[in-house]
């Protein structure tokens, strides 16, 4: 056995555990659909918290942005930045927890936000996988700005 160091993945264990408002395990039916349909974007989704994104990064070694910073309340783009970065195809899925940036609910590209569904070609897509599990993924494309 070789030994090893770094931070601990271990439920409750601080950075990246429930005590930060974080979670060791991943939604793999939102890893799968993020992943499935990335068409080349620099990042899989965007979360409201470096908490939220550590297990995704970890798990998968892709780029998982955290847009309020560590805790959540830095905000680190300004909306033009996010407007450009959208349409740079940099990134399309953001992840917006019950707890996040004020709301869950339909989006700007035919999705009702309520069943899951994809209202334009039916393809299910996960409503979970926010901070206490919970949220919507958002699809923004450069159509909808």
């Amino acid at each position: 056995m070789l030994p090893e160091a770094g931070p601990s993945l271990k439920q409750g264990s601080g950075i990246g555990g429930s005590r930060m408002g974080g979670s060791s395990e991943v939604n793999t039916k939102l890893l799968d659909y993020v992943t499935k349909n990335n068409t080349g974007e620099t990042y899989l989704f965007a979360v409201s918290r470096a908490t939220e994104a550590s297990s995704y990064i970890i798990k998968t070694d892709k780029a998982v942005m955290a847009m309020g910073g560590f805790s959540g309340s830095d905000p680190i783009l300004t909306v033009d930045k996010l407007k450009e970065m959208v349409q740079n195809k940099e990134i399309k899925y953001f992840l917006i927890s019950s707890g996040g940036f004020g709301g869950v609910g339909g989006t700007s590209d035919g999705r009702d936000g309520q069943d899951g569904q994809d209202d334009r070609n039916g393809q299910d897509r996960p409503r979970s996988g926010g901070m206490n599990g919970s949220g919507t993924l958002y699809e923004i494309n450069v159509d909808s700005l």
